[in-house]
């Protein structure tokens, strides 16, 4: 009878456990990186919150980038792939060679040339 009731209490407590660990799993970090071989003043485009019918939900502003100068900032989304995180590099007179990196839960998920983007992308294992 004893085992029977640590049954109960296990079937009890593993759902609300289980629904814990996914709660937790649910705001994941997204990291954003710019880099540049030369110095110059860009605005730079990049998601902060899930999108919503108006599109809100991105972020810009003015930065002075270079190759001792990089640009990076950090939020979490709940879906990073599903809410397309991604940065971009605009107002440019000249190309000084833009590189950008987007990483989720510390982990590279996609480096690319002035615009990275993880719409349509799946996370890396």
């Amino acid at each position: 009878m004893r085992l029977g009731g640590i049954g109960i209490a296990i079937a009890i407590l593993l759902p609300a456990l289980a629904a814990r660990a996914w709660a937790d799993e649910a705001e994941h970090t997204v990291r954003y990186v710019v880099t540049a071989d030369g110095d110059r003043e860009v605005t730079i485009h990049y998601r902060i919150a899930s999108p919503t019918e108006n599109w809100a939900g991105t972020h810009y502003e003015n930065f002075w980038i270079g190759p001792d100068n990089p640009w990076e900032a950090t939020t979490t989304l709940d879906d990073p792939y599903g809410d397309a995180a991604y940065v971009s590099v605009r107002n440019i007179w000249w190309n000084p060679n833009f590189r950008c990196e987007l990483w989720v839960d510390g982990k590279l998920a996609m480096k690319g040339e002035g615009y990275c983007s993880l719409k349509g992308k799946q996370p890396r294992g």
